[in-house]
């Protein structure tokens, strides 16, 4: 029995990006990010916000870019400066305050 795997595409919801989200026109926030603000009964207008930025490798003899998001904060660290951000695609993340 032979299997020929070469032209099967592996699908999985697990391989999400974090920082990918629905943006709604004329929101401050994406989409997943009111609806986990909703669940967490937080309000979008008095919440909290940070901006997280990040570099992009782009291409060899390329400026290097950055992608920049302002997230909800969940809980900020005791004892590191670190803040919980809600991500774009809905996500509790940890990230450098």
């Amino acid at each position: 029995m032979v299997n020929n795997i070469a032209g099967m595409r592996r699908v999985t919801p697990s391989n999400i990006d974090i920082w990918d989200g629905t943006k709604i026109e004329g929101e401050r926030w994406t989409r997943e990010q009111l609806a986990e603000m909703a669940r967490r009964y937080m309000d979008p207008a008095k919440v909290e916000a940070h901006t997280v930025t990040f570099k992009v490798f782009v291409a060899f003899n390329e400026p290097e870019a950055k992608r920049v998001f302002i997230c909800p904060i969940i809980q900020r660290a005791r004892r590191k400066p670190r803040v919980m951000v809600i991500t774009p695609a809905g996500f509790g993340q940890w990230v450098d305050a």
